[in-house]
């Protein structure tokens, strides 16, 4: 059995920490390791980690915390937790809650299919409804996308600003560390600029078509931070300038390109 590296990142992240921690114990996968990563927390995370790994240590083969001496962003914190990772697979978790038996599914269905991402269905949930359907009616959309096919998804994160959703990610290590691990020149898109560059190589995504993964929906994510969806927006404009307007130019998708290069100069 090929041991399996869980890294959870966090970041202020008292409220959910045990709850993510508790689904990765529980794991019917037994060889695991555990890495949390910490992006300079003010709050009470690193004390609830350090309480939850002392009474939970023998579950794991190895248990370490990494807590950064500044504020990086995710795609970098991501990064530190992943650098310490011995296991053959790396999941990394932030705010989400892993069901019973998602690990053992994810590693039977990577060998089954040779290869070195996983992307699974997830579970929206929170206190505002509202917003939990409208994650659960994008992410079913996107779902629909990956089973049409490669150059859908190509088409589609090309032009339509498709992301793959929150999906659990899931990897080979060694394949995660050959390309370069996530693109630290946007500190606030740890996955999109990866799925990027795993769908335009050629590589299709087969989805592992059952939900093993609670995403949480919570008022003080991403999108509802003003200083972090500043942040966010400035990620997103570069990936633009970078990645996607030469790629939709490339493919004579000029129409495309013009009308988001218009709404990208407004940002």
């Amino acid at each position: 059995m090929d041991l399996v590296s869980i890294v959870v990142t966090t970041y202020n992240s008292s409220k959910t920490l045990l709850e993510t921690l508790d689904s990765i114990k529980i794991q019917s996968y037994q060889r695991l390791e555990l890495i949390i990563s910490d992006d300079y927390s003010n709050d009470d995370t690193i004390l609830i980690a350090k309480k939850w790994v002392q009474e939970n240590r023998e579950r794991f083969e190895n248990i370490k915390i990494v807590v950064a001496k500044r504020n990086h962003g995710i795609t970098k914190n991501c990064n530190i937790g992943v650098s310490q990772a011995k296991g053959k697979y790396i999941q990394l978790l932030g705010d989400e809650m892993l069901l019973c038996d998602a690990i053992e599914k994810k590693v039977a269905f990577a060998k089954k299919h040779h290869i070195g991402c996983v992307f699974s269905k997830i579970e929206p949930f929170g206190q505002n409804k509202r917003k939990v359907e409208c994650v659960r009616k994008i992410c079913e959309k996107e779902y629909q996308i990956i089973q049409a096919g490669w150059k859908m998804q190509r088409d589609m994160i090309v032009e339509k600003n498709f992301v793959v959703g929150p999906t659990g990610a899931f990897y080979l290590t060694d394949y995660f560390r050959k390309v370069g691990c996530y693109d630290t020149r946007f500190p606030m898109l740890e996955d999109y600029p990866f799925v990027w560059k795993y769908i335009l190589s050629g590589n299709k995504i087969i989805l592992l078509d059952k939900v093993l993964l609670r995403y949480l929906i919570q008022d003080n994510s991403l999108s509802m931070s003003e200083v972090k969806n500043r942040r966010y927006l400035r990620s997103i404009r570069k990936f633009f300038f970078v990645y996607r307007l030469p790629a939709l130019i490339r493919l004579k998708k000029y129409k495309i390109a013009w009308d988001q290069l218009k709404c990208f100069l407004k940002l």
